[in-house]
């Protein structure tokens, strides 16, 4: 028997099923048969897209991520280069001691601050909620001098320049004006602007908390 047969009598097989469908089941009964299938096509790729959450998540490239940390006789050297800008120096001890975000830190009120149980509350800002770190002696310390002129509802960080305006906050660039500028003088000297891995930013400082933290705790003496 050649292909042309076994062809042939393929088709003929095929035309003959289908007529027997379409005696028993109807033209109508078969239209709505290939709208289930369509249907549940259609379902199974929604379910599809709802069973699988790692299909939206993208890869970060290994080669963009953060790699500084600062050492702790570097942490000490920045704490010295500071000491006469006390607004920026509190801010380092409080992105050293919680690791919190920038945003996050700039954005604290003196109610979040709980003196009693030597916490700091900051806002989850990805999760809107919001979390109690506990405080080193020192950073705690620092906290009830900063804080102590404050009312309630004003904020810890907020702008001196041209007036200081306690009921909101620093913005963001006006903090990092006080700060980057030293954080490009010791220890960015030669590296290229767009260097992430290398660079020391307001993000090393969140970095080298949670390095430090996993290996122990930073020493309560950096930050005095």
């Amino acid at each position: 028997m050649n292909t042309l047969t076994i062809l042939a009598i393929s088709w003929q097989h095929s035309f003959i099923v289908g007529i027997i469908i379409l005696v028993f089941f109807g033209g109508r009964k078969i239209l709505e048969m290939m709208r289930g299938l369509g249907s549940g096509i259609k379902e199974f790729k929604e379910l599809e897209r709802v069973i699988n959450p790692l299909q939206k998540i993208s890869m970060k490239d290994p080669e963009n991520e953060r790699e500084r940390v600062l050492s702790t006789n570097e942490i000490k050297h920045l704490f010295e280069c500071l000491i006469h800008k006390p607004k920026a120096y509190l801010y380092v001890a409080v992105a050293l001691g919680t690791g919190a975000r920038p945003k996050a830190i700039i954005t604290t009120q003196k109610k979040d601050f709980d003196i009693a149980n030597r916490t700091l509350t900051f806002p989850a800002l990805k999760k809107g909620k919001r979390y109690p770190v506990p405080l080193i002696d020192s950073l705690y310390k620092q906290l009830i001098e900063a804080t102590k002129d404050l009312n309630a509802d004003d904020y810890i960080f907020h702008p001196d320049n041209p007036k200081t305006i306690t009921t909101r906050p620093i913005s963001y660039e006006g903090i990092k004006r006080q700060i980057q500028p030293l954080l490009d003088e010791l220890f960015n000297q030669g590296l290229d602007n767009n260097d992430r891995k290398h660079r020391v930013t307001f993000y090393t400082f969140r970095h080298t908390f949670a390095t430090h933290l996993v290996k122990t705790p930073l020493n309560a003496s950096i930050t005095k």
